[in-house]
């Protein structure tokens, strides 16, 4: 009985071991250590992909494609990106991905499909010799994303190091494997509006806002990204007003670090955060004019015969700045919530301008754009209407502003009448800045011949 026993127990263990060997269960080097990795693992490649590649990256990975799901890439919609790799050697360091989704000609664009390989369920630190890992990515392409042909580059990198391509017909010069090429449907982003009321008072420069004519005066909505797509935060909005003399504009920001170390004029403020205009006015898309301000009311301005060359810095605006800052400027470890600037340009300045002061009528090209440096790091950039293209001087993408011969205390409540507001992301009322010194006391206005002289 015992050896019958002890028989069937030895069949049972015989049994029990063929069908383990029959699951084919990885072996123990290739296994991760964090059991909700598994889903990122597959025993073998698939036989097709949509898009096959088979470039080796680093060295130690090789990149075998990627399905595509919708087959069609559409503007504004999902899509997942199912890429399969296979680990030639262990890799000891975490990459992430990068997809720069490109046009192909002109105007030039980049969208970013940046992410971490497998959602760092499974970091590429941890990938064995012999796996095969997927790694799913759900992306959309902007809506405002220019052209009818795009190209995707892609690869891995860590920092700012992208990791070598070995096959060079696959990839550039600059280590981006060439994945794919797609057809997009032709897209028409119109160009925004606003209508320039004239002040009918007297507009002091001291950055409060506080004139009836500014409370009446109506907002550009919210500044977006490119492409048209989405309110960029911390927000920004502005509003414009003309007499004979000058147009006048303001534009309040939200930031919870308020700061700026430049402190001449003319500094490169465009390297920290800034507000820039940039006007051509007489729309011919060559000769502009670009002037910006910092949270500290320093000033830039120049004059560009062509666009972007030949930079005239010697070229005087006699522009008039002031700033108050709702919180502490430069003080980085406690908590702002913005500053608000106002300016007067005198129309005489604007030399291609085709009347000065303008007619009833008349349309300048012009464009805002913000430089804001968060406390995390890094740089966002934000406008009132889309470039499409990372390209401040898209000079054909500047919104077009009309003077009108009416007041603003005589303008139609809601008004839309030429594109007043057509961008539909949204704004709100601006407020008048507080008039007690305090933490939101206005910094001297400047820009006056006398003191120009003296920066």
């Amino acid at each position: 009985m015992k050896k019958r026993i002890h028989t069937t127990v030895l069949l049972c263990a015989l049994l029990i071991s063929a069908a383990a060997c029959n699951r084919q269960e990885p072996d123990s080097a290739t296994m991760p250590d964090n059991p909700a990795a598994a889903e990122v693992l597959l025993k073998q490649l698939p036989e097709k992909v949509d898009y096959p590649i088979n470039a080796t990256i680093g060295g130690s990975i090789l990149y075998y494609g990627f399905d595509l799901s919708p087959e069609k890439i559409e503007r504004g919609k999902d899509f997942t990106m199912t890429s399969y790799f296979k680990v030639l050697e262990d890799v000891k360091e975490d990459y992430r991905f990068f997809g720069h989704f490109e046009t192909l000609g002109k105007p030039f664009s980049r969208h970013r499909l940046d992410h971490w390989l497998t959602g760092n369920r499974y970091p590429s630190g941890k990938w064995k010799k012999g796996q095969i890992i997927k790694d799913v990515f759900t992306g959309q392409i902007p809506k405002g994303f220019p052209g009818t042909r795009a190209v995707l580059y892609s690869g891995l990198f860590k920092n700012d190091l992208r990791l070598e391509v070995k096959e060079k017909d696959k990839a550039d010069a600059e280590n981006r494997v060439r994945a794919a090429e797609f057809k997009l449907e032709p897209v028409s982003i119109e160009t925004l509006k606003y209508s320039i009321y004239k002040a009918g008072e007297k507009i002091t420069i001291d950055g409060k806002l506080d004139e009836t004519a500014w409370m009446q005066a109506a907002s550009t909505g919210f500044f977006t990204d490119i492409y048209g797509d989405r309110t960029v935060n911390p927000t920004t909005e502005a509003k414009m007003l003309y007499d004979n003399n000058n147009l006048y504009v303001a534009v309040m920001l939200k930031d919870d670090d308020v700061w700026g170390n430049f402190t001449k004029r003319d500094d490169p403020l465009y390297r920290e955060e800034a507000l820039e205009i940039m006007i051509d006015a007489d729309g011919n898309g060559a000769t502009y004019y670009e002037l910006q301000v910092s949270p500290a009311n320093v000033i830039y301005d120049a004059y560009f015969p062509f666009r972007r060359k030949d930079r005239n810095l010697e070229w005087d605006s006699k522009l008039i700045s002031a700033v108050t800052v709702q919180g502490t400027l430069n003080k980085r470890d406690d908590t702002d919530e913005g500053w608000t600037l106002e300016v007067a340009i005198p129309l005489s300045s604007i030399e291609d301008a085709g009347r000065n002061p303008p007619a009833p009528g008349d349309g300048w090209r012009l464009n805002f754009y913000r430089m804001e440096h968060p406390k995390r790091g890094g740089v966002t950039a934000s406008m009132w209407t889309p470039t499409l293209v990372g390209d401040f001087h898209t000079l054909d993408r500047f919104g077009t502003v009309i003077f009108e011969e009416k007041t603003v205390a005589e303008r139609p409540t809601g008004e839309t009448a030429k594109g007043e507001i057509k961008n539909n992301v949204g704004g709100s009322p601006m407020r008048a800045a507080p008039r007690e010194a305090g933490n939101s006391a206005p910094a001297d206005a400047k820009g006056s011949p006398a003191e120009k002289q003296s920066n």
